[in-house]
């Protein structure tokens, strides 16, 4: 008899099926553009046929939602344990903390330059895109804002958060791709100015 969809094993293996469609396109999403490649190559890179990708995904825009959202939520949590790790090991200093925050983000943005490029593209014709755009900016904010109050910082307000994240977001970015040496600008002021951003969002007053 074959099992029910409510059946504990059978949720699991939509689950691992899912997860593995998932891990597939971000493989193949960090390297090549959202033209390069289709379900079908997703799918044989994760051992799959292309029914059971169907089964599971609408389309190829659908995935690659999903894949950003991953890989988004995969660089705020290594860089929100980076922070942590010199936040305990240099007592609290946060020109330290800063440091690191600006380190890993860098080196996170030159893994995933290919698909946030490509992000910045579809977010103008994919409204799903729009929306996990929205949902990766709330995610870092979020986090932010609770390892501040776990380390008893205060913030600036929200709508201020916004806009100071979004210059970090850009500044990373163009770090990543060494598009400021590109017009004869040395790294180092931009990596100064994304210092200066990350600490405008501690409220000393």
């Amino acid at each position: 008899m074959p099992r029910s969809r409510h059946d504990p094993k059978a949720l699991e293996a939509v689950a691992n099926t899912r997860e593995r469609l998932i891990v597939a396109a971000c493989e193949e999403f960090l390297t090549l553009s959202f033209l390069q490649t289709d379900s079908n190559a997703i799918a044989r890179r994760a051992g799959l046929s292309t029914g059971t990708f169907y089964n599971h995904f609408d389309s190829k825009e659908a995935i690659f939602v999903s894949a950003f959202e991953r890989l988004a939520s995969e660089e705020t949590n290594a860089i929100s344990q980076a922070c942590l790790e010199r936040f305990n090991q240099t007592e609290g200093s946060l020109a330290a903390v800063a440091e690191v925050f600006v380190d890993t983000l860098v080196k996170s943005r030159q893994r995933l330059s290919v698909i946030r490029q490509q992000a910045e593209i579809l977010l103008r014709i994919v409204p799903e895109v729009q929306a996990c755009k929205r949902r990766v900016r709330d995610l870092s904010i979020a986090a932010l804002v609770n390892h501040a109050q776990l380390a008893g910082i205060t913030l600036v307000s929200l709508e201020e958060l916004h806009v100071r994240m979004h210059i970090i977001n850009a500044l990373g970015d163009a770090l990543a791709t060494s598009e400021f040496e590109q017009y004869g600008v040395g790294n180092q002021c931009a990596r100064q100015q994304l210092i200066a951003q990350l600490t405008a969002c501690i409220n000393v007053k």
